[in-house]
C-alpha cells in the first residue's frame, strides 16, 4: 500500500530532535501489482514439507534471520550516518514489521521498541501450491539473544486481533521491560491513537536525550522526515 507510513512519520517526526526513517522490504508480496504495490519483509521459498509444523517453524526462523541481518547491516550504516549510538535508536514495527522490529532491537540492544499489532504470527507458504496453505506462531523467541538486552517494549494491540497470540507474545517479552496497551474489542486495525500512544511512551524513554533515530519497519512503503 503505497504511502501508507506518511502519517505516522509525519506525527513523530514532529517530536524535537527526531529523525524518523522507513526502510522498504525489497521483495514484493504475492498479491502486489503496479497499481497497488505491496511488499513482503519475509518472503518464503516455501519448498519445505509444508505439512511438518517442525519444518515450517525452521523454514521462517531462517528467512526472518536472513532479513534481521539485512536490516541490521543497514541500521548500523545509518547510526554510523548520523553519529548516533544503539541508545538513541528506537525501533517500531507494525503486523509482520514487528517480528523484525522485536529481534533487532534486542539483538542491537536499542533503546526502545514499539510493537503495534504484533508481534504476529505468520503464513505458510507453499511452493507446490503457490499460495499460502496455513499459519501461525514460529517460536520467535526461541531467536531472541540468550542475554537479556536493556531494550524497553511499547506494545499497542487490539484484544481481538487474530494475528496476534496475547499468550505468545507477552511469554517472548516476558523478561524485558514493557509496557502493555491493549485496546479492547480492537482487531487488527491500527487506529490513530495508537501512534499517539507510541510517542507519549517515546517521550518518556528519551526524556535527555536530543537526537534520536527512530526507524518504522513494515512491509509496504518508503517515508523519510526530518525533524
Amino acid at each position: 500500500a503505497a504511502c501508507c507510513a506518511e502519517g505516522v512519520a509525519k506525527s513523530w517526526a514532529k517530536l524535537p530532535g527526531v529523525l524518523v526513517v522507513v526502510p522498504q522490504s525489497p521483495d514484493r508480496s504475492l498479491w502486489s501489482d503496479p497499481g497497488d504495490p505491496g511488499y513482503d519483509w519475509l518472503r518464503q521459498e516455501g519448498r519445505q514439507n509444508v505439512n511438518d509444523a517442525a519444518a515450517n517453524v525452521r523454514e521462517l526462523q531462517r528467512v526472518a534471520m536472513a532479513r534481521v541481518r539485512h536490516v541490521e547491516k543497514w541500521l548500523r550504516a545509518l547510526l554510523k550516518k548520523h553519529k548516533l549510538k544503539p541508545r538513541h535508536l528506537i525501533l517500531s514495527g507494525f503486523s509482520q514489521g514487528s517480528i523484525l522490529c522485536a529481534l533487532c532491537a534486542c539483538r542491537l540492544n536499542a533503546k526502545g521498541a514499539v510493537i503495534c499489532g504484533g508481534v504476529t504470527g505468520q503464513p505458510i507458504y507453499s511452493a507446490k501450491e503457490k499460495d499460502y496453505v496455513g499459519g501461525g506462531w514460529m517460536k520467535w523467541e526461541q531467536l531472541l539473544p540468550r542475554k537479556v538486552a536493556s531494550t524497553r517494549f511499547c506494545a499497542v494491540n487490539g484484544t481481538l486481533d487474530p494475528f496476534v497470540p496475547r499468550r505468545a507474545v507477552e511469554t517472548m517479552l516476558k523478561d524485558y521491560d514493557t509496557q502493555w496497551h491493549w485496546d479492547p474489542g480492537v482487531g487488527h486495525d491500527f487506529p490513530s491513537k495508537w501512534y499517539k500512544i507510541a510517542a507519549k511512551w517515546m517521550k518518556t524513554v528519551l526524556p535527555e536525550e536530543r537526537a534520536v533515530a527512530t526507524c518504522d519497519l513494515r512491509p509496504t512503503t518508503r517515508s523519510v522526515q526530518k525533524k
